[in-house]
């Protein structure tokens, strides 16, 4: 990611996830793959399907699912 080749990272986190589907923290550094490639949907399902799997980091997927749904034009869903 410090090259920040998002769709390279993207691929790779894709190709983790089917290994281990039940990783939460793999969802998580997806969803931040595809905020840098500006995906927000895709960021979006990501961050909720970490939340979902467990990840307790949920914080900082809050703040960066927020991101996501203002840059969809869903700010009412962020703070909601």
């Amino acid at each position: 990611l410090s090259r920040r080749d998002w769709p390279e990272a993207i691929r790779a986190y894709l190709e983790l996830a089917k290994s281990s589907p039940r990783d939460s923290e793999i969802q998580r550094q997806l969803g931040v793959a595809y905020i840098g490639a500006q995906q927000w949907q895709q960021a979006t399902e990501a961050f909720q399907k970490s939340l979902d799997l467990g990840n307790r980091n949920r914080g900082n997927i809050a703040y960066l699912m927020g991101v996501s749904l203002v840059r969809l034009g869903r700010g009412e869903e962020a703070i909601g």
